[in-house]
C-alpha cells in the first residue's frame, strides 16, 4: 500500500507538537487507572480477538509507564495517574463507565498550564457497546460516528461546566483533550464541538462560570476563547469523521497511530 500525505509534504508536526503529543499520551495512558497493569495479560489472552490489536498498541506506548507506576500494586486509580504524573493534580473524576459515557479525568499541570481532560479507550462492556453503534450520523458540517459522537455531546454536558470553570479560575492556561483508541475518538469529537460555536455548548460552558449568565463579562470572553483554542492530543484514534470534518480540525487535532 502507499502511504498518502493528504495534506501535502508540509504538513508533518513539527518537535513542539511531537513533545505535547508525548505529554499528553501519558495521560491517556493513566486514564486506564489500575487496568494498566492488566494490560499486557489482556492483549494476550484475546491475541486474535477485535480488540487485541488496540491493546498491543496501547502496550507499545506504555512501556514506561507501567514503569512509572511502581512495582507495588496501586491502591487506586487515582493512585495511577499521580504515580505516572506526580506534577499534576486530579480535581475531578469519573472512573464508571457506561453507555455513551467514558470513565475520564479532568487535572491541573501546573508545570505545563494545561487543564486536561483525558478519556479513557475501551476497557468494559459498556464501552464496546458503544463501539458498536457504528453508524454515521450528522455531526456539524459532516458525519461521524453514532456512539463516539453521542458520548462527546455527553462530555459537553457532564465535562464542560467543570473545564469552563476551571478556565475561569486559571485564565493563563490551555485546555487539553486525549484518549486512546476510544477516547481518543470521544475526546477528538469533543475539541470539535468547543471550536463549532454551537449553542448549546456554549451554554453547557456558561452553566460552569460563576455568574455565567453575563455573556458579555469579561471571564466569559475568555473561557470562550479558551475553547476555540484548545487542543487534542490522541492515540490510536479510530477513523470517527468523514474526510471533510478530519481536515477542518487538523489544526488542533493531533493523532498518532501506533
Amino acid at each position: 500500500a502507499r502511504e498518502q500525505n493528504i495534506g501535502g509534504d508540509d504538513e508533518r508536526p513539527g518537535m513542539d507538537t511531537m513533545k505535547e503529543l508525548l505529554r499528553a499520551s501519558q495521560y491517556a495512558a493513566a486514564a486506564y487507572g489500575t487496568a494498566l497493569r492488566h494490560i499486557q495479560t489482556m492483549s494476550d489472552v484475546i491475541e486474535n480477538g477485535f480488540f487485541a490489536e488496540s491493546f498491543r498498541n496501547l502496550t507499545s506506548l506504555l512501556d514506561s509507564a507501567k514503569n512509572s507506576v511502581g512495582s507495588e500494586s496501586p491502591g487506586s486509580h487515582g493512585d495511577v495517574v499521580m504515580g505516572m504524573l506526580p506534577e499534576c493534580k486530579v480535581v475531578h473524576f469519573e472512573w464508571e463507565a457506561s453507555m455513551f459515557s467514558p470513565a475520564c479525568y479532568i487535572a491541573l499541570d501546573h508545570d505545563h498550564k494545561w487543564i486536561v481532560l483525558a478519556v479513557r479507550g475501551t476497557l468494559h462492556t459498556s464501552d464496546a457497546l458503544t463501539d458498536v453503534c457504528a453508524d454515521a450520523v450528522p455531526f456539524l458540517d459532516g458525519w461521524a460516528h453514532a456512539g463516539m459522537c453521542v458520548s462527546a455531546w455527553q462530555m459537553v454536558a457532564q465535562q464542560l461546566p467543570k473545564l469552563a470553570g476551571l478556565l475561569s479560575e486559571y485564565p493563563t492556561y490551555k485546555l487539553v483533550m486525549t484518549g486512546h483508541s476510544m477516547g481518543g475518538g470521544v475526546a477528538a469529537l469533543f475539541t470539535m464541538l468547543l471550536h463549532s460555536n454551537d449553542a448549546d455548548v456554549r451554554n453547557a460552558a456558561l452553566s460552569g462560570i460563576a455568574n455565567g449568565e453575563d455573556g458579555d463579562s469579561g471571564v466569559v470572553k475568555r473561557v470562550l476563547q479558551a475553547m476555540q483554542s484548545s487542543r487534542c492530543y490522541a492515540v490510536g484514534t479510530p477513523c470517527v469523521v468523514n474526510l471533510g470534518l478530519s481536515l477542518q480540525c487538523r489544526d488542533y487535532v493531533t493523532t498518532a497511530i501506533c
